[in-house]
């Protein structure tokens, strides 16, 4: 465990390079240890996992590696063998998850249980993501960035993709672009409404909230799912909406008509 969770004065921090944390088993098993906690008053400019392995954790119900309102860096490490997910995050604000292998995990590879809510998505880049017993990750919308990039879902196809959470796109009167950028063909499963707007009004000007899909990327949605562009009652709250040659689809395994609302302007 990193840092307190309760008291503000004690804070903690993990740096950890070409370090091996796992089950004391002969034959481990998924779940037997807890896992690698940080707390809100942990260093989050000081946390780092880099080059090191991960694996046999989850039994604290989370993940191997867990961060609650807190951060850092987990770079070229194997994450692998828990019983829950591979990586778990409260938040997403400043995370760097980079050229990591996220594999054989009993839940989602990474998964996120909250938006940013701040200018400056989490950077998850150059992972391998393979054979997880839920999605390659999760995230929420307005995460979703040109810093998620170069990703890929092993060769096994047993990961499914990106699942992306609904919710509004969009920050305070400013002009800003997110890309949704294409993870090696990885698809994104969109779970009901994606609403693309600037979310100031405050009639300082007309900004507009972009979202630009990159060109071969598959977007299938869930029972529901939407895209809403623009606001359909605040003359403030501007949205578009590009993308070319991109498949926008139902997430059905046998696709049938109205199984999602469609993308409205």
């Amino acid at each position: 465990v990193v840092g307190s969770n309760t008291d503000g004065w004690q804070y903690g921090a993990l740096i950890a390079d070409s370090v091996v944390f796992t089950s004391s088993q002969d034959t481990p098993t998924a779940g037997w240890w807890k896992g690698i906690t940080h707390y809100n008053y942990s260093g989050d400019g000081t946390n780092r996992i880099v080059n090191s392995v991960v694996r046999y954790g989850g039994g604290n119900g989370l993940g191997n590696i867990y961060y609650t309102n807190s951060k850092g860096v987990v770079r070229g490490t194997i994450v692998s063998h828990s019983s829950k997910a591979g990586i778990y995050l409260t938040s997403s604000s400043d995370m760097e998850i980079v050229q990591d292998t996220i594999t054989n995990n009993g839940g989602d590879g990474i998964k996120f249980t909250t938006s940013s809510t701040v200018n400056d998505p989490p950077a998850i880049r150059e992972n391998v993501l393979d054979t997880n017993s839920g999605y390659a990750m999760v995230v929420y919308a307005d995460d979703v960035s040109e810093t998620l990039s170069n990703n890929r879902a092993g060769a096994s196809h047993d990961t499914r993709g990106i699942r992306v959470v609904g919710e509004v796109v969009g920050v305070v009167d400013i002009n800003m672009t997110r890309k949704w950028r294409n993870n090696n063909n990885v698809p994104y499963y969109v779970s009901g409404v994606v609403d693309i707007r600037d979310v100031g009004g405050s009639g300082s000007g007309a900004n507009t909230m972009t979202m630009e899909v990159e060109t071969g990327v598959v977007v299938k949605f869930e029972s529901g799912g939407e895209i809403v562009v623009g606001s359909n009652t605040d003359a403030w709250q501007y949205g578009a909406l590009i993308a070319d040659s991109v498949v926008f689809t139902s997430s059905q395994d046998t696709p049938t008509a109205g199984w999602w609302k469609g993308i409205t302007f």
